[in-house]
Formats: structure tokens, sequence, C-alpha cells
């Protein structure tokens, strides 16, 4: 008995912070418990993105086939997570065919980490360098541009994407909306800034207060504030150090609802606007200022050196993302049995946390997206379910 309890006690104390994180949010885990047992197949999703359109946006466009277009609330404005990126992608597609960036400029691993904050998505970041390093893109400690913008699509570290946005002039993400005929679709900021500007551990506040202060600023002030606040974080290693030490201590100070209903502050986008701007990019639309092509390369990271999807796709390109109550995503690919090419944007946000956890530890919503590409019974029951559930 007294192994017993020591046993007990050591695992219990190695393990406190994710217990005590457990014990915070045990209520939030059994949100949406009544779809988990309806959805364990793509199935059973499609029935819950059909019967909650108040959470759910889905666009399908197929190249030369106009009546095969799916939409469902393809206008509602939706948080985007990382999907955002797309425009940084754009954003360097532009500036590297402009000559103001090359493919070899050199960046400092070290000057990507200061963006890096502890606790927030460092897994990915420390298995991006990790990859990098195997790969033999990492160099005395720097990595080419070319090779970081090919790391970001495929593990969405957000320290080097903060690095990146950056990188790009203040003024494209002005101007850039009107250039894409964006209206409806935000332009992406520094995540480090976001989930600092978020954070009642770091801002030494509430939840409920941080979000009032935040419905009062216009989306100029807003803008302004994140990119202060990342700003202030990199630059400044006395104020990054006690940042951090705080966030060992107390990670951001959110439950997993309260972080959930804060991502309503990230940019957003609606599925409509984004699949017409990858069918574009694919069709080559010669009124893009961008490289179609850099843009669509960068989104194939999947199927490089893999033969996963290329018995059903002999094309395939994706973004994706998947943080706590949203799960998104971006694809595009050729059935190898039609030869018909299609764009399909998936945006869930405001998950209920029980129903977010069983989705997104299957990846459903990448499953979902590659199945729409080639699988035409999931096509025929993604039809169905619009139809019946349109208002």
């Amino acid at each position: 008995m007294g192994t017993a309890l020591v046993v007990f006690g050591l695992v219990l104390g190695l393990n406190w912070s994710t217990f005590t994180i457990f014990i915070e949010n045990r209520e939030s885990l059994s949100e949406g418990s009544e779809w988990i047992s309806k959805t364990h197949s793509l199935r059973g999703l499609s029935e819950y993105i059909g019967e909650n359109p108040e959470r759910n946006s889905f666009s399908r466009i197929v190249f030369d086939n106009p009546d095969l277009e799916l939409h469902f609330n393809p206008d509602e404005r939706r948080t985007l997570g990382v999907l955002s990126n797309l425009f940084l992608f754009i954003a360097f597609s532009s500036a590297m065919q402009d000559g103001i960036f090359s493919g070899g400029e050199l960046i400092s691993w070290e000057d990507v980490s200061r963006y890096q904050l502890s606790g927030v998505d460092e897994s990915s970041h420390k298995e991006a360098y990790r990859q990098a390093g195997r790969r033999g893109w990492i160099e005395n400690g720097q990595i080419e541009l070319s090779n970081a913008l090919l790391l970001l699509s495929e593990f969405n570290n957000l320290a080097l994407s903060d690095y990146l946005w950056w990188m790009i002039s203040p003024e494209l993400w002005e101007q850039l909306p009107g250039q894409l005929n964006l209206n409806s679709t935000d332009m992406p900021l520094p995540f480090s800034g976001l989930y600092l500007s978020l954070s009642p551990t770091v801002q030494q506040t509430t939840a409920s207060e941080l979000q009032q202060l935040y419905d009062s600023f216009t989306d100029k002030e807003w803008r302004n504030h994140v990119a202060e606040t990342s700003e202030n974080f990199a630059s400044d290693k006395n104020v990054r150090n006690q940042i951090n030490h705080l966030l060992d201590q107390e990670r951001i100070g959110l439950t997993f609802m309260q972080e959930r209903d804060m991502l309503r502050f990230f940019p957003k986008g609606t599925s409509g606007e984004l699949s017409s701007l990858i069918f574009s990019a694919l069709r080559g639309d010669p009124d893009l200022n961008f490289s179609s092509m850099s843009l669509t390369d960068w989104m194939r990271w999947p199927v490089k050196g893999t033969s996963i999807l290329r018995r059903d796709a002999s094309d395939y390109g994706a973004f994706y993302d998947n943080r706590i109550g949203l799960l998104a995503g971006i694809n595009f690919g050729t059935s190898s049995y039609t030869g018909e090419t299609s764009v399909q944007v998936l945006l869930m946000d405001n998950l209920p946390i029980g129903f977010w956890f069983h989705a997104s530890g299957g990846h459903m919503q990448q499953d979902l997206l590659q199945r729409l590409v080639y699988d035409p019974a999931m096509i025929g029951q993604m039809e169905f379910v619009i139809r019946q559930n349109q208002n």
C-alpha cells in the first residue's frame, strides 16, 4: 500500500499541470457529447455540419462545371486560425516575383524563436526545427526563405508565421484585400500578439473584461494593438522572459471554453471568398498580382515524399488548422477517377469542446476534405445534407 501511494504521488506530481487542467475544464469536456456517438464516420460529420449552420460553412467549386458547386453559409464570416497564413504565402509569392525577396535569403532561427510563446503550440515549433535539421535546411542556425515557407505550410509554426509577417510591409496588408477583391476576409495578424492580448495571465485582468475592452476597438485599433504587443514581446528580452515565466506558471490563463470564445478576435473570412480565390489561382487568372504557381506549390506539401493520396488524387494541395473549438481547411485536388479538379473550403468554429476533442483527435476535417476530391459517395452525401438543411 505504501509503495502504491508513493507511485501514485509521483505520477500525480509529475503530471500535476495536466491534472489541474482536466479538473478546471471537466464541465466543458462534456459539451457536445450528444454528437460524439453520431460522428464516428464522415457521414456523421457531414450531418453535424448540416444541422448546425450557426457553426459551419462549406464551399466546393468544380472546374468547368458550375452546376456541381456546393455552398453552405458561404458568406458567413468565421475564424480562420492559421488559414490566414494563406495571405502570407500570397504576399511572399508577390514579393519574390517582384524581386523584393529571394528564395535564398537567410533567416536566423534564433530570431524566429523570439516570437515563440511558452506553452502555446510549442511542440510544433520544436518539431518544425527538428524536421528542418533532418532535411538539411538548417546551417549555422539559419534557414533559407524558400525552405522556411515550405516548413510553414507543413507545420503551421506560429513563431515562424510571426517572423514572416513582420518581413512584409504593413502597407501591403491594407492593399491586399482590394487587390484580391476580398470584402469579408481579414488579413493575418501575428499570433504572439493575439494570444498575449487575449491572455488574462499577461494582461492581469479577467477574460470578460478583456472581451468588453476589445469589443470597443475599431478594426484598425485592434490590428495596431496586436502588432504592438507582438513587437514588444519579440524586441525586448526582459519583457519576453517575464511573460514566458508567467506563461510557464499559468499558460494563457483561459479555460477551454474561454479560449474557444476568444478566437472570435482572430482574423475571419468566408468559405465563399476563399474558395473563389484558390479557384482563380489554380486557373492562373491573369488579374491576380502574385505567382499562383508558387502558392499552389506550397499547398502541395501533403503529397510531397508520400504516396498516401496519389492513388485517389493525381494532384492535391491543402492548408489545415485545428485549435481549440475550431476545425478548418482549404484544399484542391484532381480525382484520379473522373479527372475533375475541385476546390473545397470548410470552416467550423465555436464548436462544443467535447465534440471538438472527438473530431480533432481523428483529424476528421482533413479526411472529409480529402474524400470530397475523389469520392462520389461522399460528395453526394454532402450535397444531400446541404440541400436538406438550407433555409
